[in-house]
């Protein structure tokens, strides 16, 4: 009797196994195995030839420009400023320059479009100064081709180096201005401090950059170390006689500069009438001035 439920359960089995749909019996494995096949399938399927001239042509785009044109985009990206805009903002005409027509200043887009004559129109040439349209934020270096175009701007100071001519007149605006466009240059950097404690700014009290021997009248503070800088000798005079004028600042007798005063202004007539009749000038006798020891 057990052995007969054995085969009924038996044949019940192979019954259901044969009713199965066969898509379930596919293992997992061999599904995804297919997957790349198909897809293989697809990637040998022949693509459809494109013929270039069956194309329409469209106008040429920023990220067109900037393949070739690296270098101005990488200008214009650090230091374009208000000038990074799309390329076809300036530029309207594209590849067409001739090297036998030489139409170069005929296809480059003019500055005078946006900005007019900013400077005026004695000085439209305007890269002369801004070199590079594309690094319009880089500080224009000043050289000496440059420099013949300063006054153009900088008029006051044109006419105030021809009037007072000095040393600074000879070199010109380029070898101070030299590093970049609106650099100011320290006077330390070619000359020697009067003081120890000298500033940039004490320079300026006595000396105009543009205009350096045109020296105002001094300070009444101003000390003797800063006078005897450049009159040594008679400060070490004054200094080694220990008269009364030792006392007495250069400034006091000197008020403005180069000025030479009377001795009289100070001393009135010491000596004898008839004296001074013979030597109306105190040098006569008192023959320098900065070595009076009394």
């Amino acid at each position: 009797m057990k052995v007969k439920k054995k085969w009924i359960l038996m044949i019940v089995l192979l019954f259901l196994i044969s009713c199965t749909p066969k898509s379930a019996q596919i293992p997992e494995q061999k599904l995804v195995q297919e997957q790349p096949q198909q897809e293989q399938l697809k990637q040998e399927q022949p693509k459809k030839e494109i013929k270039p001239y069956e194309l329409s042509p469209t106008s040429l785009g920023f990220e067109e420009c900037i393949k070739c044109h690296s270098t101005l985009f990488k200008e214009l990206k650090e230091k374009g400023g208000k000038h990074q805009r799309d390329c076809t903002f300036c530029h309207k005409q594209f590849h067409v320059y001739s090297p036998k027509r030489q139409n170069w200043e005929e296809i480059m887009p003019k500055c005078q479009t946006c900005h007019g004559l900013k400077h005026g129109e004695k000085f439209s040439e305007c890269l002369q100064c801004h070199a590079d349209p594309h690094a319009i934020k880089e500080k224009m270096k000043v050289t000496a081709e440059f420099a013949k175009q300063c006054s153009q701007c900088h008029e006051k100071f044109g006419e105030e180096m021809a009037k007072y001519k000095s040393k600074h007149t000879q070199l010109g605006c380029a070898a101070c201005h030299k590093e970049k466009h609106g650099y100011i240059p320290d006077c330390f950097a070619c000359h020697k401090p009067h003081t120890a404690n000298q500033t940039y700014k004490d320079c300026l009290v006595c000396h105009k950059p543009h205009s350096p021997l045109n020296i105002p009248p001094f300070a009444a503070s101003t000390p003797n170390e800063v006078c005897g800088a450049c009159h040594q000798k008679p400060l070490e005079k004054i200094n080694t006689a220990g008269g009364k004028h030792k006392d007495v600042g250069c400034v006091k007798c000197h008020s403005a500069h180069k000025y030479i005063p009377d001795c009289k202004n100070c001393h009135k007539e010491v000596h004898s009438a008839q004296l001074h009749k013979k030597h109306p000038k105190c040098s006569e006798c008192h023959v320098d001035v900065h070595a009076i020891k009394g």
